[in-house]
């Protein structure tokens, strides 16, 4: 019995492991145009299991204890699956965007983020440099936030190329971060633009 108990604890962990490794989440953040103080951010989630997908923007930022509004900032939202075929979503609450998948596999995810002051607790953009607070930024999806996470940064190919973050980079990905879930990543500030080498 206690072997058969030991094999059931092995196997559940396995398909367990095996579903999640399936669900791939993976931004793209580019900075076009970096003095209009918009972000452009895609999402591409392969792996996709589920009739519909909650997309939820957080209220809050480590270490600054007060209710954020990030949601407002959120313009262009748009989803569509590996076709390119577009699905329809609703704004269900302020900070949750519910995205009807039609069975899809794959989706990509496209939004904007306007920035406004420089602030330690928000987004910030302008020709010189770019400041992701990364709650204010990534959406994540609902009961979620364990997931890995892989992010690539296309900076205003005139600044400097180093990019100031505790995130992880990929080898061989110079602009490429990876965080293994996302309270490691909203737990990451990053920083870019005309900074000293």
């Amino acid at each position: 019995m206690h072997r058969f108990c030991k094999i059931f604890v092995i196997l559940t962990l396995f398909f367990i492991y095996s579903s999640i490794q399936a669900q791939q989440l993976a931004y793209t953040v580019r900075m076009d145009n970096p003095q209009n103080h918009t972000y452009q951010v895609s999402l591409q989630y392969t792996g996709l299991k589920l009739p519909m997908l909650e997309l939820k923007m957080p209220v809050w930022t480590p270490g600054y204890y007060q209710l954020m509004n990030y949601a407002k900032s959120v313009e262009g939202f748009q989803a569509t699956d590996e076709s390119g075929k577009v699905l329809a979503f609703e704004k269900i609450t302020p900070s949750t965007w519910r995205i009807q998948t039609g069975g899809s596999k794959a989706l990509t995810v496209n939004y904007q983020v306007r920035t406004g002051m420089s602030f330690v607790a928000s987004n910030y953009l302008d020709e010189n440099r770019a400041y992701i607070s990364p709650a204010g930024l990534f959406l994540h999806p609902k009961g979620q936030l364990k997931q890995p996470v892989k992010v690539t940064f296309v900076p205003d190919p005139s600044w400097n190329p180093r990019i100031a973050t505790g995130l992880d980079s990929v080898a061989g990905s110079p602009k490429t971060y990876i965080a293994p879930d996302f309270d490691v990543l909203y737990d990451s500030p990053v920083l870019m633009g005309r900074q000293r080498s």
